[in-house]
């Protein structure tokens, strides 16, 4: 049963975007049918609504954003494990999904660690306490014809001193329409 369960969130996680969708919604879908399909959303900002969910056997905020010229344009799952202060569980977190997305969508079509400052780069022992420092941060994108995927691991930027993960999928051509407006 429980390995069942585990296939199931995984290949969950690792379909999406394959076919011009985000869990099962098409790209373009309106606010409305995201919540009448998902239920009423934990938390609405903007253009965009919050639900309490997992993705890859971790929990997750699953965040529908959706135009209401164009409808859903982006989805993400930002993963809301908390390791505290055990900084290499979230680099083996972000290489799991990282192999997950690839056995799925093929190698990255960019992926790397970025500095803060090169001088800081040092062996990957160092990375955890690089990442917790704010200096190291991780990235991996796939850009498929219909759907840009990206995933981010970083010290969050409202300097509370945790790590955020996320993985993030756009909606390439409402994505390109949504930049040549004033937002």
């Amino acid at each position: 049963m429980r390995i069942t369960i585990g296939l199931f969130l995984l290949f969950g996680l690792i379909t999406d975007g394959m076919t011009d969708d985000f869990r099962s919604l098409p790209w373009g879908t309106s606010m409305d049918d995201i919540i009448e399909a998902e239920g009423e959303p934990s938390v609405t900002e903007k253009d965009c609504v919050r639900y309490t969910d997992s993705a890859a056997e971790r929990p997750a905020v699953v965040i529908y954003c959706a135009d209401e010229n164009e409808g859903l344009y982006r989805g993400t799952y930002q993963f809301t494990v908390a390791h505290g202060t055990a900084y290499r569980r979230y680099l083996d977190d972000f290489s799991d999904v990282q192999t997950r997305l690839t056995a799925r969508y093929g190698e990255p079509t960019a992926a790397g660690a970025q500095w803060s400052d090169p001088r800081l780069r040092g062996p990957r022992t160092h990375w955890p306490f690089r990442l917790a420092e704010g200096a190291l941060s991780l990235r991996a994108e796939w850009r498929l014809e219909d759907c840009h995927i990206i995933q981010v691991l970083e010290k969050d930027i409202d300097g509370n001193g945790l790590i955020r993960h996320f993985v993030r999928y756009e909606n390439p051509t409402a994505h390109r329409v949504m930049l040549g407006r004033d937002l």
